[in-house]
């Protein structure tokens, strides 16, 4: 379980109680916090942080600018919430510090965004994406690609946009 690195955690790693697997000291953000919602869940991340096993730590601002940025480039920010790129930015501060950090996570574009930031992941319950990708997005109707990949609908002619990859 990559104990020689520091475990960054995202919520379905509290989920699925990993917490409990993982012999060294683990970090999180706060945004995780409010999504881990069953009560089994709540408990054993409850047991992790009051016996110091889980610290809740706040990634800086320029890390967070950072991965942002990042994210954008690689037009996977519309698809990362919050809470997923404050985990980038926290294990980005971590890499920062000269330490090896890996985050555990099942979710595709968040380990997109660790690899392109050279941060090292470990799925959970998928297999976890092999290759880094960029998308764009774009108006399968009539072509138009959008400025933006926060825009839903195109400005052309009003169908629904898509994404797909570009590399």
């Amino acid at each position: 379980m990559c104990e020689n690195k520091v475990p960054v955690l995202d919520t379905a790693a509290l989920i699925t109680k990993i917490i409990l697997q993982i012999p060294t000291k683990q970090y999180t953000v706060a945004e995780v916090l409010n999504e881990v919602r069953d009560e089994e869940s709540r408990k054993a991340l409850r047991i992790a942080l009051e016996t110091g096993k889980l610290s809740i730590v706040k990634p800086s601002e320029e890390s967070l600018r950072k991965v942002r940025e990042v994210a954008r480039k690689i037009g996977e920010l519309a698809n990362l919430s919050k809470t997923d790129l404050a985990v980038a930015a926290l294990a980005l501060d971590f890499k920062n510090r000269g330490l090896e950090p890996v985050i555990y996570t099942d979710d595709y574009s968040l380990q997109n965004l660790a690899k392109s930031l050279g941060i090292t992941f470990h799925p959970i319950r998928t297999r976890g994406i092999v290759r880094k990708r960029k998308y764009m997005v774009f108006c399968p109707a009539c072509g138009y690609v959008a400025s933006s990949e926060n825009e839903k609908i195109c400005p052309r002619c009003g169908h629904r946009l898509s994404r797909k990859p570009i590399s």
